[in-house]
């Protein structure tokens, strides 16, 4: 069973650009790796880059001389369709705002969470049981007191 998710970046004139992530969309999973790996604006933008992910890791890509590929992944990279798997690239959605995307993300995509990078932190939202944008930080802090 997979738990889909949009990771997505809010540009400066409110437009939002996504992408597909397939497995591990639970704040717990993706939440925390982008939080703890992907906090910059570069770092993010380098995810975006990638396509559509099957998983989310660590690292974007594996080390020089590493083999890694949707078959045999090297743990703790990402693993992207187009990259590892020769799927066709599949760029960004783009969504005229943070609203828009999360009204169609559960429609779409099937996803449970849509993730935005958003002034230089993210936040996280559920499709189904929406509550307002959060960040990441206190969702987990919230969880790890439980």
């Amino acid at each position: 069973m997979s738990t889909r998710a949009l990771i997505s970046i809010e540009d400066a004139d409110g437009k939002v650009r996504s992408s597909y992530l397939h497995f591990d969309g639970y704040p717990s999973g993706a939440g925390r790796i982008l939080i703890d790996h992907y906090n910059t604006s570069e770092s993010a933008e380098a995810l975006l880059a990638l396509g559509f992910l099957s998983a989310l890791g660590e690292r974007l890509a594996p080390e020089s001389g590493e083999k890694h590929d949707y078959e045999n992944p090297v743990e703790g990279v990402c693993i992207a369709y187009h990259r590892d798997r020769g799927e066709p690239f599949r760029p960004v959605t783009v969504w005229a705002n943070a609203e828009e995307m999360l009204a169609n993300a559960a429609d779409r995509f099937w996803a449970e969470y849509v993730y935005l990078f958003r002034d230089g932190k993210w936040f996280v939202e559920t499709c189904y049981r929406q509550s307002g944008w959060r960040l990441v930080t206190d969702v987990l802090k919230e969880h790890d007191n439980e």
